[in-house]
């Protein structure tokens, strides 16, 4: 029950507070009004003036020229004639919002005064005709008075209406204010009642909560020393699944790599091995047959035989790549030389494809630091790979060029070259994109990542660029001339 009414107490003094918001917003918006109200009041008044000292100007120029015949005089006619109709149509926009005094403005004051104007304007050109006789008799005629009268009676009563709308809203202002005056004070000591009523009950309740929380405390504790003995334990066994993870991990992608091989080694062996059997059988059936015809298909053996092997080479080549068994030799090499000599086993290869090898070295002479073994396998990857995908009759260009800082090695040829959609998979393992050998060739789609990994072994940078042909292939490496242990 006493919580309830402290609620009760609370949301009353809440109320109370929204409720001063809004009186305190309201007076806020009526105090703009009224200094609105002011402002306008001050303009309406300001224009009322305005409109009849133009009034009377105009009235004076004309009359001091029809008693003196002084031109002069109708300077100030001429000035004030033309701004009261304007500030007339001003001053409706001032009192628009007042139905009563805009009731004046547009149906009393503009008529009035467009009816002056045109009286004045016949007055002054009756006047320039017959002379002061006519004026005299104008004079006479008590409806221009009226109407000077009836413009400024009417100001007068704009002024006035004007002047008691301020007055009320003064008014209203005051009570309102008084109203939040005391709404406010009965909000504070509503709240300071509630205040102290909450404090009184808040101390009786922090006493029993202290007691609570000691209870709480004792038993945190206990559980503190549980849950360490359960971190522990679930930190070993953390460390052991990790193991297993890392384990099961390692042994998935040697399966992976098992199956991919063995099943490459499966595809690309069946066709030599067919091909040999085949080959085997029709050899033993030409018992009678001339030399000549067993020496081609004893050739064509031996030429599935080397593919076999030429595969198994790769597969075992990368093997040893993956398992980090490579042991690098740097020493100082001519490779200008080196690529030579390696060219000329080359040779026989091309030749059957009546493929043409263009060398263009300025390395002659010149020595490099690094490994001539995986030089060699690097150039024999990049050479063998273009004479595999080039057409036959082609040619491929073979450049050598060093620096005083590095020594560029690169492979051109003109077969149909890389799709650029494909270029970011080139060094990928077991990766085959669209271009096909062209007379046939084994593919397995290790050699060129191969040869990145042997470019890394030795510190250098393999990669492809596409010709500015726009066909064919160029793969460039470069290598340091320097080595960093």
């Amino acid at each position: 029950m006493r919580n309830f009414n402290i609620q009760f107490l609370l949301l009353g003094s809440i109320g109370l507070i929204f409720i001063n918001l809004g009186l305190t917003i309201y007076l806020h918006i009526k105090t703009i009004e009224t200094k609105d109200g002011v402002q306008k009041t001050a303009d309406v008044i300001a224009k009322s003036d305005e409109i009849r000292f133009h009034l009377l100007e105009a009235q004076n120029g004309l009359r001091g020229y029809a008693l003196s015949g002084n031109k002069e005089y109708l300077n100030e006619y001429e000035e004030s004639l033309p701004q009261i109709i304007p500030n007339i149509y001003f001053l409706g926009f001032l009192v628009k919002a007042d139905s009563a005094q805009n009731h004046w403005v547009q149906n009393i004051l503009l008529p009035s005064a467009r009816q002056k104007k045109e009286r004045m304007e016949d007055t002054k050109v009756s006047f320039e005709k017959f002379g002061p006789k006519i004026l005299n008799d104008k004079y006479k005629d008590e409806s221009g008075r009226k109407l000077t009268k009836e413009i400024i009676g009417t100001l007068a009563n704009i002024t006035t209406a004007e002047k008691q709308n301020l007055k009320r809203s003064q008014e209203e202002m005051e009570s309102l204010f008084t109203t939040g005056f005391y709404a406010r004070i009965t909000s504070i000591m509503f709240f300071i009642c509630v205040l102290g009523l909450a404090s009184y009950l808040i101390k009786r309740k922090d006493n029993a909560i202290q007691s609570l929380l000691q209870q709480m405390e004792l038993q945190n504790k206990t559980l503190e020393f549980r849950s360490e003995q359960l971190e522990f334990q679930k930190g070993i066994l953390s460390e052991t699944n990790l193991k297993l993870e890392l384990s099961n991990g390692q042994l998935k992608k040697l399966n992976v790599e098992k199956n991919k091989i063995l099943a490459i080694a499966a595809h690309d062996l069946k066709n030599p091995m067919i091909g040999i059997t085949a080959l085997a059988e029709h050899l033993g059936e030409l018992v009678d047959s001339n030399r000549t015809e067993k020496i081609e298909l004893l050739n064509l053996i031996r030429e599935s035989s080397k593919k076999m092997t030429a595969l198994i080479h790769q597969l075992l080549n990368y093997q040893t790549v993956e398992k980090g068994e490579i042991d690098r030799k740097i020493e100082s090499v001519d490779i200008h030389n080196l690529t030579l000599a390696h060219l000329e086993i080359i040779y026989p290869i091309a030749n059957n494809k009546n493929i043409y090898l263009n060398v263009n070295s300025n390395a002659e002479g010149k020595q490099v630091m690094t490994d001539k073994g995986l030089f060699i396998q690097i150039l024999d990857n990049l050479i063998s790979n273009a004479i595999k995908f080039s057409p036959f009759g082609k040619s491929i260009g073979i450049t050598l060029n060093i620096n005083e800082s590095e020594a560029i090695l690169s492979v051109e040829d003109e077969g149909p070259g890389i799709k650029p959609e494909e270029e970011k998979f080139l060094f990928q393992e077991f990766k085959k994109l669209s271009a096909k050998p062209t007379a046939s060739e084994t593919s397995t789609g290790l050699g060129l990542a191969i040869a990145k990994r042997y470019a890394g072994i030795i510190q250098a940078a393999l990669f492809y660029e596409r010709p500015e042909t726009g066909t064919g292939a160029r793969f460039v490496l470069r290598i340091p001339n320097y080595f960093k242990a």
